[in-house]
């Protein structure tokens, strides 16, 4: 495939090499610049497929700060840099580009790159489009269908979350000329779970008789914005509701966008925890499905002139839709919740995946879950572990042998890519893959086709490859260990699964599973209950071997424990590990508190029924009334 490449290169004669390698590949180069500004001109004059750019300019200036604007333009580029040091790739892994190469550039490894970088447009494209027609397919049928408000409103937040991710959202009418606004807002609590909350409670719930006036209210000629980090900071200096969210709900990032339906103007609000969720493409999402939402909101303006009257009713949560959790995959904090959208965005694509996280944080079982809502769950998953594997032998498990090919060959014996054919191969702990067998897996990921080990016929294969590691693979390239090409032939879609110590308000949900598995796995013995003293040291504790160490605990706790209820004194390897001192003990009352209050305030006081703190905490409603009562928790405080 020939295309058009700028070369953003301020070296005359490095930029001169980098055209006539590219020419004689049958590619055109549209034009050499050597600023940002000239650049920027180049790019809307000459429409290019592709942009090399240098990261370091002349007059200290960054290639890295025109990446934002090639991402508007819809234009694909790769990075040159004379170094691979960590630091140089996290700040070009920041703005997401296509490939990197390092000087000199050769011309293998210049058309290699650009034939990954070709494949991960491609791919990330597929989702994208993916996106859009799914939500295009959703918001119609919520436009044209029969539903009354009530369904439209349980339905639209979970739409809403695969256009922009979101932790709390609003929705306002505008009417001007009036002080007249009618809005509702929905708080996420779960996966595929919210909460629709009309105005007066959304008052209730952020302090009555606080203004609840947005910071972030766009001017007229204004379509989006957004605010993160400094920005929202400068949000929550004054009083109002971005200050309100972040004392309430620890919220730190916010997009807003608006819509005009004539005389009124519907003003979208999301917000995040996360203090760097929103990039421009989250701002472009809403604007390439602004007809349908027009729709939308001009049939939920028009369907109930009553609904910015406020009732009970709209303090409790939606109807739960059908979409449960992947199996296995067990908890509700906001970090976890971000892992299950992107395994959900991500399944049912051809791309492939890159699962990044320490070890014992379950990134097999994510593997297993996006091939499970995958197009390929009736076909075979396939895992190698690259670590437990001897250097020697993981060509020919990867690839397979001809019998003969090497000593103890003595049958043909097909290899992981052609057992996982037309399914997954997993490729668990991919960092300690060795270097020569990496530029080997490099070309089997390219051609869709390998050789077995000591043959000469080119099998093709049609595997959709998930890699992992607990390694940080920018500097494992920066070392010299993994090569970048791979790299970024990987990592078309990372995913980053939290550590157990920033999930902690998922330890009560986990810690009941595994009481209920390990019972039985164990033959059926009774399953216990972990007392509050027990689960707030479980929850202070830092979990350095993460689910797999929760895990194995609860499987000790449930072969050693005849009570029916674990307390703390059956957890003495904790707390020899964490209480060495008496007073750490006096503050587990303090901490118990804590924890009860913030899962009660999740629950919005709610203690009893399937989403009551008490269920939550793994305890009787009873049993948490007592211990609320014991410890002095006030309504109020709730």
């Amino acid at each position: 495939m020939k295309e058009h490449v700028l070369i953003v290169e301020d070296e005359y004669i490095l930029a001169n090499d980098l055209r006539l390698l590219l020419e004689q590949a049958g590619h055109k180069v549209c034009a050499i610049a050597d600023t940002l500004e000239d650049a920027r001109e180049a790019v809307l004059k000459y429409r290019p497929s592709w942009v090399l750019l240098d990261i370091l300019l002349q007059d200290n200036a960054m290639g890295t700060d025109l990446a934002r604007f090639l991402t508007e333009q819809g234009v694909g580029f790769i990075y040159i840099s004379a170094s691979t040091d960590q630091h140089i790739l996290e700040i070009a892994k920041q703005t997401q580009p296509d490939g990197f190469l390092v000087k000199p550039v050769r011309e293998r490894d210049l058309l290699m790159m650009l034939d990954i970088a070709r494949s991960k447009h491609i791919q990330h494209q597929e989702i994208a489009s993916q996106r859009k027609l799914s939500v295009h397919n959703q918001l119609q049928q919520l436009v044209d269908g029969d539903l009354p408000l009530e369904q439209i409103l349980a339905r639209m937040p979970g739409i809403f979350q695969s256009l922009v991710p979101f932790d709390f959202m609003c929705y306002e009418f505008l009417y001007p000329g009036t002080h007249l606004t009618k809005s509702k807002s929905f708080l996420r609590i779960g996966f595929h779970e919210y909460q629709l909350i009309g105005k007066e409670e959304l008052n209730s719930m952020l302090g009555k008789g606080r203004s609840l006036q947005r910071q972030s209210m766009l001017p007229r000629n204004v379509a989006g914005d957004i605010y993160n980090h400094a920005a929202f900071s400068h949000l929550i200096e004054r009083e109002g509701l971005e200050r309100l969210l972040h004392q309430r709900f620890g919220i730190n990032s916010c997009l807003q966008f608006c819509l005009s339906l004539g005389k009124i103007n519907v003003q979208l609000a999301f917000y995040h925890k996360q203090p760097d969720m929103y990039k421009p493409m989250h701002l472009s999402l809403p604007a390439d499905a602004q007809k349908d939402l027009t729709a939308l909101f001009n049939k939920i303006q028009l369907a109930d002139s009553s609904f910015a009257v406020c009732t009970k009713k709209q303090v409790a949560p939606l109807p739960k839709p059908a979409q449960q959790h992947p199996e296995g995959m067990l908890g509700n904090s906001p970090a976890f919740l971000r892992v299950l959208d992107d395994i959900e965005t991500v399944a049912n694509t051809p791309v492939s995946v890159l699962i990044l996280g320490e070890s014992g944080t379950g990134k097999e079982l994510a593997a297993r879950s996006i091939h499970q809502l995958s197009s390929r769950q009736h076909q075979p998953f396939v895992v190698v572990n690259c670590a437990t594997l001897p250097a020697e032998l993981i060509e020919s498990e990867l690839f397979g042998h001809e019998k003969g090919a090497f000593t103890g060959a003595i049958d043909k014996r097909m290899g992981k890519f052609e057992l996982a054919n037309g399914g997954t191969l997993f490729l668990d702990e991919i960092g300690e893959m060795p270097l020569p067998l990496q530029a080997k897996l490099l070309r089997v990921l390219q051609e869709r086709e390998l050789e077995h080990v000591g043959g000469n016929k080119v099998v093709k294969v049609d595997v959709r490859v998930l890699a992992a590691t607990n390694k940080h693979l920018e500097e494992e390239v920066a070392e010299g260990r993994f090569r970048l090409d791979l790299f970024f032939r990987l990592n078309v879609f990372p995913m980053t699964l939290p550590p157990l110590r920033d999930r902690k308000e998922d330890i009560p949900i986990l810690c009941k599973a595994f009481l209920e598995q390990s019972a039985a796995r164990l033959g059926s013995l009774p399953v216990p209950v972990l007392s509050a003293e027990a689960l707030c040291i479980l929850q202070a504790y830092e979990w350095p071997g993460n689910i797999r160490e929760l895990e194995n605990l609860i499987e000790r706790i449930v072969i050693r424990c005849r009570k029916p209820v674990v307390g703390k004194a059956d957890l003495p390897e904790l707390k020899n590990k964490m209480l060495p001192d008496t007073a750490a003990d006096q503050t587990l009352s303090q901490k118990e508190a804590a924890h009860i209050i913030a899962v009660l305030r999740k629950c919005n006081g709610r203690v009893s029924g399937p989403r009551g703190a008490a269920a939550i905490l793994g305890l009787h409603p009873s049993t948490l009334s007592s211990r609320i009562k014991k410890l002095g928790i006030k309504k109020k405080i709730m």
